[in-house]
């Protein structure tokens, strides 16, 4: 090919015109565009505005509440916590005392006491049968008469 133009015979030969030579340039100090025929402000434009002003300022009272709510849940929880392990070692403090006093009760049966007593201690004699279980009573009442009046041990028996 030559440094011919090969378009040249459909006869454009003048240059492009610029498709945006009727657009104004960009305004430089940052003011809005303006075109022709519609307004710069109008009332849909004012209440969009004035819309999104106030779901932005509903948004940040939301977020700060969140936080808020947030932080008595944390101070919640953290007395919840507190409170929960102080009742725990009080707890734990109350069972070792009533397992020292159990471990002492059967020191004390090996002394001689009459072992019904320390049998009648472990067992409920409050005679208050729960409506589903067993009849128990006279159960009860054997361990009853066995603590107040134990059978008499014979030599070689045991």
């Amino acid at each position: 090919m030559s440094g011919e133009d090969p378009f040249a015979a459909a006869g454009l030969s003048t240059p492009a015109a610029d498709p945006f030579a009727g657009v104004p340039p960009a305004p430089v100090d940052g003011s809005p565009i303006r075109i022709a025929g519609i307004p710069e402000m109008n009332a849909l434009r004012e209440w969009e505005d004035k819309h999104q002003r106030d779901l932005e300022e509903k948004e940040q009272q939301e977020q700060t509440a969140k936080k808020e709510r947030q932080a008595a849940a944390g101070a919640s929880l953290k007395e919840f916590y507190d409170e929960r392990a102080e009742e725990t070692k009080k707890r734990n403090s109350a069972n070792r005392a009533s397992q020292q006093d159990a471990e002492a009760s059967l020191a004390k049966a090996d002394e001689g006491l009459n072992p019904w007593e320390l049998v009648a201690k472990l067992i409920d004699t409050r005679g208050v049968p729960a409506d589903t279980s067993r009849d128990t009573s006279r159960m009860r009442d054997l361990l009853i008469e066995l603590k107040t009046s134990p059978l008499a041990q014979k030599a070689g028996e045991f």
